[in-house]
Formats: C-alpha cells, structure tokens, sequence
C-alpha cells in the first residue's frame, strides 16, 4: 500500500492515494509555484564578467552627455599690469570696476624692480582700492579702541582717587578720634596692646644680658617710657600711681604672695621693684572709644575667655578619655 490515506467522515470509510494523487492535490504556494524563475547565485568573477558582456554603462556628473566642459584660462590669456612707481596708481580697479562681472578689470602686479612694500603701501593709500577700504575701517576700530581705552582710564582713575579721598577722610577721622601714646595715634585697644607686647619681647634679651651683671631690672628706653608715662595716664589712680613711680623697666622680683614675676616693672622712688596695672588703663581707654564710636571687643577680656574655654574643653576632653579607658579596662570579657 503506498501514498496515504485520506477519512472520508461522511462515509466512514479512507480512500488511498498515491503519489499522483498528492501532487495533483498539493497546495501552491509562491516557494513551490512554476512560475517562480529561480535566481542564479553568481561568484564576484562572473557578476564582473556579466557586467562587461553586456552594454550597461553607469552614467555620472562626470561622464554625463548633458555635461559642458568648462574652459580652464591659461596665464597667457590673462590680462594684468606691472606697477612701476606712484605714478601707476590709476591703474588700480576702483570699486565700480571691481563690481562690474562682465568686465573684470586687468589685473594689476608689482614690477619684479620693485619692492613688495612699496606696492602695498601705496595701494592702501590709493582711495577708491579695496586695500584702502579695510585700512579706513582699521584707523576707525583703531580709533574707538583708543578712545574708549582713554574713557576706561580716565574712570579708572576717578575710582582711584575717589578711593584714596575715602581712605584720606576715614583716616582723619579715625586721627581725631584716637588717643596719642608717646607720639603715635592709636585708633582700636588692640593695636595697645600689640605695641605693650613688642616692647616686652624687645627688651626681654637686654635685661638678660644685663643679669649677667648682676642687674635685677633693665631701664627701657625713653621711647618706650614716654608709651607707659602717656598710658599710665589713664589710670583710675594716676596721680597716686605717677608719685611714686621713677621708671618703668623690665625685670625680674619676688613677691611674697605672687612668688617671682619677671616682666614689666616699674621702679618706684624709695628703689623697690613692684608690678602696675596694665588692664585698666587699657579699660579705660576702651570704654572712651566705645563713647566715641570705636567700640571693638576686648582684647583684655576674650584673651582669658578663650582661656579659660580651652582649659575647660580640654579637661571635658581628659575627662572621657579617662572615663572611656577604664570602662573599656574594666568590661568583663567573656570567651
């Protein structure tokens, strides 16, 4: 038996075919239809080869029939002038000439007798030139960069002196209402205290050599006395304070309740050594620039702030270290 079978369901019986019988009955489709041509597969050699056998020819701008060659002009055709001196200025194209399409005018070249710089100099100075035309345009943006270059120094300068008038009135004004220590304005309790300090470190090497002698105090000098004479002025007990003292100085005394102190001293009549209050007469002079409109903050006052605020922070900071490390110590480990 060959082929297969095909159910017939209305007679309940199957009918057999054969291979002539399935393709008579076979769907077309457009893969299996006889029409279809089917499509040679061709290596490169042979496509190139059907290519030239036939009589195709690729057409491009280049090779097209409708392409007209264009007339390329040869140095021989081309009509120019040789520029000799000044006196052939005219045959420079003025700007009319220049524009005109249909009549392009001859072209004009610098005789090889003459220098390049020449020939340039005297076509920009030629009016009606192209060259002359970019070198008006040039004087003029030359001209505006320097005018506005002067204006742009001219405001620079006002700002300067208009500065300098503000920094000049400010420095009057803060002269007239600064208090002089031996001869020198002082305008803010800070700028005091900063000459107080340099006075102290400047002095401080002399009385140690002087101690090598055997000296207990070193005599400041005279500039350096007329600055505490002028400060002590401002003591709440100046008169007291002036009548007994002789000299300022810098040296070295022990006190039965301060121990030894070694600084500024001052050298009192009967010639005992004995401190002075610095901090008052430094109050004193703070509160007259805060009447005065100079209020700053106390130098005095926020160098024991920060003081005592470091010492406190770093005893806290001790403190936890300490605190840590021995809750740390005493844990009990377990392993």
């Amino acid at each position: 038996m060959s082929g297969f079978a095909v159910l017939d369901y209305d007679s309940d019986s199957s009918v057999d075919m054969d291979g002539e019988n399935c393709e008579s009955e076979m769907e077309v489709t457009p893969m299996n239809s006889p029409k279809r041509h089917s499509i040679p597969c061709l290596t490169l050699g042979q496509e190139i080869m059907a290519v030239e056998d036939t009589d195709f020819e690729v057409v491009t701008p280049r090779n097209s029939p409708k392409r007209k060659p264009m007339k390329h002009p040869f140095f021989k055709d081309l009509k120019f002038h040789y520029w000799k001196g000044p006196e052939d200025n005219h045959l420079f194209p003025k700007e009319g000439e220049r524009n005109n399409g249909k009549n392009i005018p001859p072209l004009v070249l610098p005789d090889p007798s003459v220098s390049w710089a020449d020939f340039q100099e005297n076509i920009e100075k030629t009016p009606g030139t192209e060259e002359f035309f970019f070198n008006e345009k040039r004087k003029i943006i030359l001209e505006q960069e320097k005018k506005k270059e002067k204006e742009e120094r001219i405001q620079r300068l006002m700002k300067l002196e208009a500065e300098k008038k503000k920094r000049n009135q400010e420095k009057e004004r803060l002269d007239s209402l600064s208090i002089k220590l031996a001869g020198e304005l002082y305008s803010s309790t800070s700028a005091i205290v900063k000459e107080r300090d340099n006075i102290c470190k400047k002095n401080k090497p002399f009385f140690y050599q002087e101690n090598s002698n055997r000296q207990d105090y070193f005599t400041l000098p005279q500039k350096d006395q007329d600055f505490f004479w002028d400060l002590i002025e401002y003591h709440p007990k100046a008169e007291e304070k002036k009548s007994i003292i002789q000299a300022f100085v810098y040296g070295e005394c022990v006190f039965p309740k301060k121990g030894k102190v070694s600084g500024l001293l001052v050298l009192q009549k009967d010639g005992s050594l004995d401190t002075f209050s610095q901090q008052k007469p430094i109050k004193a002079i703070a509160e007259i620039f805060r009447r005065r409109g100079l209020a700053e903050p106390d130098t005095m006052q926020n160098k024991k702030t920060f003081q005592k605020n470091y010492n406190y922070n770093n005893n806290n900071r001790n403190y936890n270290n300490n605190r840590n490390y021995n809750y740390n110590n005493n844990k009990t480990r377990f392993y």
